[in-house]
Formats: structure tokens, C-alpha cells, sequence
């Protein structure tokens, strides 16, 4: 972009200009805002936001400013960011209400023309007073009458008589008092709170690594830039733990069915379920196929080999005796083996007596 004095940021389709001094040669020319205003919309721009802080100046360079802003194809939108006082303030009202933007600190000011000869005050006065009453709910006499003298409006003044709207009021904590004051006095207290905006701008500015010459579109659009960056990372980082639980999900499974799987062939093994009930128990969690299973009773052809710790239960010299003699010559060690070796003590008695032992 080139080296222009009034716009300081443009991106895409939408630019920002500053109106941040008095209006007038050693300020803010008429013609160079023109000519900036013409190459934006020149070079495909289709919205421009216009910060005015300013005590006003020469009304002949305000109105070239002026009618280059009426005359724009493009959206214009202003905003009061401390002061539009005298002729800033007609700059601020050429644009519609719904477009005026307004700080709830700001103020807005009118006051008498002043310079040249009493005709020339009387006609700008009057030219000024069309403009205010033309774009505002003011009758030409109300501003006539305020302009008799420096008359300060703070938001809400403004909201009531139409110079700008409640919707487009921005809350701040910040507060400008007038009281004796002339208007660049105000002003200047205005470029204090707005110097303590660029030195938190600076930080900013700092933080994000942008040079001195970004603006708060380019803060903005640096902080989207970084959050949308942190979202991505984010969502990569939430596929991560997505697929890691799918895959402690697999594991778990694997392992229940495993251990379904043994349980399972065990009962088979043990005749106590058969292939094809075996099918129809696994949908089954493993703690529930546990307790089915282990309700289930060994069918008595089917006893299984007699584990070594039942044996030990019979001394060497009784190995050879049947249940009816432990039940004759030992009921303690009878009761004993039908306690703690129930499969040995049911095989012995069928063995004994051709019949299942019932519990």
C-alpha cells in the first residue's frame, strides 16, 4: 500500500482511517482525505471506518472531507472516539444514524462560527445549522440556539437528539469532564485517554510480534489468527485422546472376551453347558457369565480328575477305603471329605453305592 496520511490499515475489502487532529492545512487536509478517500474505492475498498478525535478547524477544508464522504459508493461508518467538536462534529453527521458509532466517554460540541466577517459567520452558521438539523431530530431553530454558545453533548444528550443511536454507544470505564473548560482543553484530555489506548495497543502489539504500524483490525485479526491456531491443536489433541480410548476400549475387550473364552471352555470341559448355549452366553458382561456358570453343577458322570490337595486328605493306609467304611470307622474324616472334597467324596459314593450323593 502506499505511504497515505489518514488511512492506516486496510484488509481485504475494509479500511480504517484516524481523523485525530484539527481540521485544516496543518491537520487534516481537505483535499489529501479526498484523494485517499478516491483510492480506496479505486482499488476495490467497500467499507471505511472513520475515527474522528478532533476540536474541528477550517470549515471550507471540513467540507471537502464532507462532500468526499457523501459522494463515496462506499459504506462509510464513523466513530466518535473522544471528541467531534465544531465542524468535526458536521463531519461525524455525514453519515447515517445507524452508522455513528459514539464511546459513551465521547462528547459532541457546537458552538458559533468564528473567523472573517459577520455575513461570512452568518452563512457557514446557517450552512452548518441545515447540516446538524438535517441529520438529527434537532429543528434548525434548537440548533441555532445551541450554537449561540459552546454547547458540550455527552452520549446520552447525544442518543436524545438523534445524533447518534443506544445500539451504537461502546461502554467504557473512561469519563471527560468540561466544566470550564474550552474545547482544546477537552480535547487534549481526550488524547490523554486515547494515548493510554495506543500504549495498551503497544503491548499488544509487543505480544503478538506485529509491527509499529499495525492497527486494532490487525490486533484483532492476529488474535483470531492464534485462536484458530490453539483450536487446531486442540481438535488434534481431542482426536488423539479419541483414538487412544478406542484403543484402551479394544484392549478391554480383547481381554474380557479372553477371559470369557476360558471360562467358557472350562464349563464345556466340565459338561456343564454345551457349544451351543456356550454362544449365547457370551454376550453375557464377565462377571454376570462368572456367576451363571459357577451355579451350574457338574453333571455326575462327568467328575473331574481329583485334584492333589483332595488326596492329601486320605492317609496312605486308607487309600483303599470306600465311602461306607469312612462313614463307619471315621465320621469326622467322612463329613471332612464331603466338605472340602465334594468331587472326591461324590465319586466315592456312586463308587460305593451306584448313586448320586444328593446335597
Amino acid at each position: 500500500m502506499q505511504n497515505h496520511q489518514y488511512i492506516k490499515n486496510q484488509l481485504n475489502d475494509e479500511a480504517t482511517m484516524l481523523l485525530y487532529s484539527e481540521i485544516g492545512v496543518d491537520g487534516v487536509n481537505g483535499q489529501m482525505f479526498a484523494n485517499e478517500m478516491l483510492w480506496l474505492e479505486r482499488n476495490g475498498c467497500k467499507k471505511v471506518n472513520i475515527h474522528i478525535n478532533s476540536p474541528g478547524g477550517n470549515v471550507l477544508e471540513g467540507y471537502s472531507i464532507y462532500a468526499s464522504i457523501k459522494n463515496s459508493t462506499m459504506e462509510i461508518c464513523m466513530y466518535n472516539d473522544g471528541v467531534c467538536a465544531s465542524i468535526a462534529g458536521v463531519l461525524y453527521l455525514s453519515v447515517p444514524i445507524e452508522n455513528r458509532y459514539m464511546k459513551s466517554h465521547a462528547l459532541f460540541m457546537m458552538h458559533p462560527v468564528s473567523g472573517g466577517d459577520i455575513e461570512t459567520q452568518n452563512v457557514f452558521g446557517q450552512s452548518i445549522a441545515t447540516i446538524i438539523s438535517e441529520n438529527t431530530n434537532m429543528t434548525i431553530d434548537d440548533v441555532c440556539e445551541k450554537m449561540k454558545r459552546d454547547t458540550w453533548m455527552d452520549s446520552s444528550m447525544c442518543i436524545e437528539y438523534g445524533i447518534t443511536s443506544k445500539n451504537n454507544i461502546e461502554v467504557t470505564k473512561k469519563k471527560l469532564k468540561v466544566k470550564n473548560l474550552d474545547c482544546e482543553k477537552v480535547w487534549a484530555l481526550a488524547n490523554k485517554l486515547l494515548t493510554k489506548k495506543e500504549e495498551t495497543m503497544d503491548v499488544l502489539k509487543n505480544f503478538l510480534e506485529l509491527g509499529d504500524d499495525a492497527v486494532e483490525l490487525d490486533i484483532l485479526n492476529s488474535f483470531k489468527a492464534k485462536l484458530d491456531e490453539q483450536t487446531t491443536v486442540i481438535d488434534s489433541l481431542k482426536q488423539e485422546k479419541m483414538a487412544l480410548e478406542n484403543r484402551i476400549q479394544e484392549i478391554h475387550t480383547a481381554q474380557e472376551n479372553k477371559e470369557k473364552d476360558a471360562l467358557i471352555n472350562e464349563a464345556v470341559g466340565l459338561k456343564k453347558i454345551t457349544n451351543e448355549s456356550a454362544e449365547k452366553l457370551r454376550s453375557l458382561s464377565t462377571s454376570d457369565l462368572k456367576s451363571v456358570l459357577d451355579s451350574l453343577v457338574v453333571p455326575s458322570n462327568h467328575i473331574p480328575p481329583i485334584q492333589l490337595k483332595n488326596d492329601e486328605l486320605i492317609p496312605e493306609n486308607r487309600k483303599d477305603w470306600t465311602i461306607r467304611d469312612w462313614d463307619v470307622n471315621d465320621n469326622k474324616g467322612y463329613l471332612k471329605l464331603m466338605n472340602e472334597a465334594p468331587a472326591l467324596f461324590d465319586k466315592m459314593f456312586k463308587d460305593c453305592y451306584g448313586v448320586d450323593f444328593k446335597r
